[in-house]
């Protein structure tokens, strides 16, 4: 058996558990130790109190046990990064680039919100009408979203009102996106229709 004890370590287990008193041999990147029925597992931490008070503490990186041979028994030859050199990650900042009525941004949460809309009854098929018309790039599809728009805006507050709502809507259903904004507003025309 050779001679690793030259250093009082402690184990620290990622779940915070801690084995104190492990007789070791610390060296920069390597830590042997001759206890080789130690739980030691990658991303511990090895702890070592030096004789002016301070601490180092050392992450394992590879635990490098090792079987009894010839004179050693089982046996650890740690590879570890003391974590003073260790680069702490910084964050990129995030951007969100929010676009239409009432974006929202939700992390790890769930939203309980409730849209209040500018948009009135009055301006509602104006404003549908620019949203096509700056959104639709083929004329073909633009000419048929206008023509259904303008049919629905003429049998507001009319019987026919959710025949034309239901036909607009599915004609615009490849680009709902552009139209999704404005349904919560057609939707009370229907109710007072």
């Amino acid at each position: 058996m050779l001679d690793f004890d030259d250093d009082e370590i402690s184990l620290i287990k990622q779940n915070g558990q801690r084995i104190e008193k492990i007789r070791a041999l610390v060296q920069a990147k390597t830590i042997f130790i001759n206890d080789g029925s130690l739980p030691i597992e990658e991303g511990d931490v090895i702890s070592r109190d030096l004789p002016n008070g301070l601490n180092e503490r050392y992450k394992v990186l590879d635990r490098g046990f090792h079987r009894a041979f010839g004179p050693l028994e089982d046996h650890y030859q740690v590879k570890v990064q003391k974590e003073s050199t260790i680069p702490h990650m910084q964050h990129a900042p995030v951007i969100y680039n929010l676009h239409g009525n009432n974006p929202r941004v939700n992390i790890n949460s769930q939203d309980s919100s409730i849209n209040i809309t500018q948009i009135t009854n009055e301006n509602i098929f104006e404003r549908i009408k620019q949203a096509i018309e700056e959104n639709i790039t083929e004329q073909k599809t633009r000419d048929i979203y206008l023509l259904n728009l303008q049919e629905l805006r003429e049998s507001a507050g009319s019987s026919s009102f959710l025949e034309k709502y239901q036909k607009f809507i599915s004609v615009t259903a490849n680009h709902i996106s552009i139209i999704a904004p404005f349904i919560p507003v057609l939707t009370q025309l229907i109710k007072i229709s």
